[in-house]
């Protein structure tokens, strides 16, 4: 799916100076591997030429939500689906319940990783869906094509 992946630059607090807008694909697998497994790319897989390193990213789906037929080819080639892709940063636990869940008795044990969330909608606009994914895969080295992988998805379908 060929995406926007959107980062607020710069500013104080909460509110951006800037909002830099590049292009970004995200492949969605709905057949479930197993842990440290990678499948291969798609062979007919054309990846845009502008694609800077890092927005390429795989994305499990065993749920599969986005399969759901809005997401299929749309009849008219210039109707795309949306789709933005954002980093997200998870925020310490304050709940008190929460504080016995790691040795630090402070932060999720997944906290140390990077996360990012998208945001898919259906061409006719009927049907989308917001994910959280945790990156598992290593850094990727300049030039290296292949995707990030990530975790399981938790998704908000509305």
């Amino acid at each position: 799916v060929d995406c926007w992946y959107v980062d607020e630059v710069g500013g104080r607090s909460s509110f951006p100076s800037s909002i830099v807008q590049e292009p970004a694909v995200l492949l969605l697998r709905h057949v479930p591997y197993g842990e440290g497994e990678e499948p291969e790319i798609p062979a007919d897989l054309a990846l845009p030429s502008e694609l800077k390193p890092g927005r390429f990213f795989a994305v499990r789906d065993p749920s599969r939500i986005t399969a759901h037929p809005g997401f299929g080819k749309a009849g008219d080639p210039r109707e795309k689906l949306h789709c933005e892709i954002n980093k997200y940063g998870p925020q310490d636990s304050s709940v008190v319940w929460a504080t016995h869940l790691t040795e630090d008795e402070k932060t999720p044990a997944y906290q140390s990783s990077s996360w990012f969330c998208s945001f898919l909608r259906t061409f006719d606009h009927s049907f989308s869906v917001a994910s959280l994914h945790r990156v598992t895969s290593g850094p990727r080295e300049a030039g290296d094509p292949s995707p990030i992988e990530t975790s399981g998805t938790s998704g908000v379908v509305t």
